[in-house]
């Protein structure tokens, strides 16, 4: 059984948050986690 989990996902809308900092693969992660 494999359980995965995510913590902080910065989804506040109302002040930018930028993820890309951390590498390119946050690149777009709202629309990743909402295709998700």
């Amino acid at each position: 059984m494999a359980l995965y989990t995510i913590g902080d996902l910065h989804l506040c809308l109302g002040a930018p948050k930028p993820m890309d900092v951390f590498g390119g693969a946050w690149v777009g992660y709202m629309d990743k986690l909402r295709e998700g």
